[in-house]
């Protein structure tokens, strides 16, 4: 017999958390396909709140990236999950914060950060098979950041297959040229009095229809 009380229950009252304000330009955002999202962001412009089922999809995300770091610390691999607040010595504005780092063992030194992602099947696939850049730019420009900003040259990204708890990985190296170009984003973003142009007019579009920021920016 359905009832949907429990449902009813946690849909109601799951509490919401409204974004964290960031007065800086995010590692985690800086790759985006529409800087003019970027940018509202870090001028904290007024955005929609989340859905309750978004809220519990990124909960559930941030409750598997942990189980993947305990997996990993199971299996003798030596990590720090210590708050690390990175940014760009020459941009204190341009920030991000990373999952994890590998330590070397007996040192206790860095040896490569760890960022953790869950995907579904079919998109797990597509960075099983074709790598991280081809599969996100986002989450490269993400690492290659999150690099630039540490020192530490290496990153590890593994990811968890949320249908079936598939786990795959991929080393990536520093490139510090696209890191230059990144922060020739942030600059671009930073320096701006008015936001850039929109990817689309369009706010059906895909890329407009997921953004939180559509209203203000197709008003």
């Amino acid at each position: 017999m359905k009832t949907g009380k429990l449902t009813k229950i946690i849909e109601e009252n799951l509490p919401y958390s409204p974004d964290e304000k960031r007065m800086y330009i995010g590692a985690s955002s800086i790759g985006s396909d529409c800087m003019r999202q970027v940018w509202y962001g870090y001028n904290d412009y007024p955005s929609e709140p989340y859905s309750p089922r978004t809220l519990r999809i990124f909960k559930t995300g941030k409750k598997l990236e942990g189980l993947v770091l305990d997996l990993l610390e199971d299996s003798g691999v030596t990590l720090t999950r210590i708050y690390w607040d990175l940014f760009d010595e020459e941009l204190p504005y341009f920030r991000g914060h990373i999952d994890a780092m590998w330590l070397w063992n007996a040192r206790r030194a860095p040896r490569a950060i760890i960022e953790v992602k869950t995907a579904k099947a079919s998109m797990f696939n597509q960075f099983k098979n074709h790598g991280l850049r081809t599969w996100s730019p986002l989450y490269y420009a993400q690492v290659q950041a999150y690099m630039g900003m540490s020192g530490v040259h290496a990153a590890y990204v593994i990811v968890m297959n949320k249908d079936n708890c598939d786990l795959w990985d991929e080393r990536v190296d520093f490139d510090p040229m696209y890191y230059e170009e990144l922060k020739m984003r942030a600059v671009s973003i930073h320096s701006s009095t008015t936001p850039p142009p929109k990817v689309s007019n369009s706010p059906g579009w895909f890329l407009c229809k997921m953004c939180k920021y559509r209203k203000e920016c197709h008003k």
